[in-house]
């Protein structure tokens, strides 16, 4: 399943998907970040936890061999905050909406 985060209906899916994998088999769950409490997001914590038999694997931005912190920089300006934490950052809590800006809670913790 792909881009899991955004699936509304992912859950179904995933029940559904699920069963045909009941006698064995595998499934890959891929996604970016889409903000917290969603299918991919409890199941993410789930297997960072050991709970669901998934393995969590992160590609970050920085093991690729050509991205700089000047290319991030770049794609920062061009994504903005909440696209950059989506897309490259792979951050659930600022990808998804929050009451409070999470960017700028981080700048006054760090003052």
């Amino acid at each position: 399943m792909d881009e899991v985060a955004h699936q509304r209906m992912a859950s179904v899916i995933w029940g559904s998907a699920q069963q045909s994998l009941a006698g064995g088999g595998r499934a890959v769950l891929i996604s970016t970040a889409y903000g917290v409490g969603n299918f991919f997001h409890k199941y993410w914590v789930g297997a960072t936890q050991g709970l669901n038999g998934f393995y969590p694997f992160k590609l970050n931005w920085q093991m690729h061999p050509e991205k700089t912190r000047d290319w991030y920089n770049k794609q920062r300006k061009l994504l903005g905050d909440k696209r950059t934490a989506q897309e490259i950052d792979c951050d659930f809590l600022q990808s998804g909406y929050t009451v409070f800006d999470t960017v700028k809670i981080r700048e006054i913790e760090d003052r």
